[in-house]
């Protein structure tokens, strides 16, 4: 899973971020990060690995900032 995608489903199943919040946070589309939840709950895409750090505030928006 890149890493984009792994750090957005992190903050929604492991943080308890909300969706929208977590788009606002990593300026990304509301259907994607959806998508790609949905499909993480389902087991259709890799499951996130469990040594992964939370993602902070200041990393969300750095990744803002690229």
């Amino acid at each position: 899973m890149n890493a984009l995608r792994a750090q957005a489903v992190q903050l929604v199943l492991e943080q308890q971020v909300t969706i929208s919040e977590a788009v606002r946070r990593l300026a990304m589309s509301i259907q994607t990060l959806e998508r790609w939840v949905c499909r993480v709950r389902r087991g259709q895409l890799a499951t996130l690995g469990g040594s992964q750090r939370p993602v902070t505030d200041l990393e969300a928006e750095v990744s803002q900032l690229k």
